[in-house]
């Protein structure tokens, strides 16, 4: 009964200490090796969107029954709606021009971060462009198997609003 007791109360200190090593926060160190881990998929997913490289762009994403893209218009989307919408602009585009105004990186625990993204670009097509001036994006990330992957994305316009321009 001695064992069985000692067995048991060794179990739950076991269980309790993974539990709390969970919530423990995290120290400086470990924020900044998450936060380079991060950056490094937030720069994948910039290079992709100013080459125009759908593959590379959707790598940066975990594209799952769990995803959701808040569209720049406020609709919600799910991942099949989110791609076609990027395959669409990214196929039809001659080219893309984007500039980074800012990055912030939180991190949030050590398998969740949030992203917040400003930004301004314009897709060139053949017979029209389409800028978005001062985008704010905000993306929750989670780090899988394969790395840290996008699994919300949140798009706003800041200051303005589309601006579409026929050029013919």
């Amino acid at each position: 009964m001695k064992t069985t007791s000692l067995f048991f109360a060794i179990s739950l200190f076991v269980c309790f200490s993974c539990i709390n090593n969970n919530n423990a926060p995290l120290s400086q160190q470990e924020k900044e090796k998450i936060t380079s881990e991060v950056n490094a998929v937030m720069n994948s997913m910039k290079e992709g969107m100013k080459n125009l490289d759908s593959e590379a762009f959707e790598a940066t994403f975990l594209l799952d029954n769990e995803f959701k893209y808040v569209r720049i218009n406020g609709k919600v989307s799910d991942a099949n709606a989110f791609l076609k919408e990027e395959r669409n602009e990214f196929n039809n585009a001659n080219k893309a021009d984007f500039t980074f105004v800012s990055t912030d990186i939180r991190v949030i625990r050590p398998d969740f971060a949030i992203v917040t993204l400003i930004y301004h670009g314009t897709f060139y097509f053949q017979n029209s462009t389409v800028s978005f001036p001062d985008c704010g994006v905000t993306l929750g990330l989670v780090k899988t198997a394969d790395g840290w992957k996008v699994i919300h994305l949140h798009e706003s316009v800041q200051r303005s609003k589309f601006v579409v321009t026929k050029l013919n």
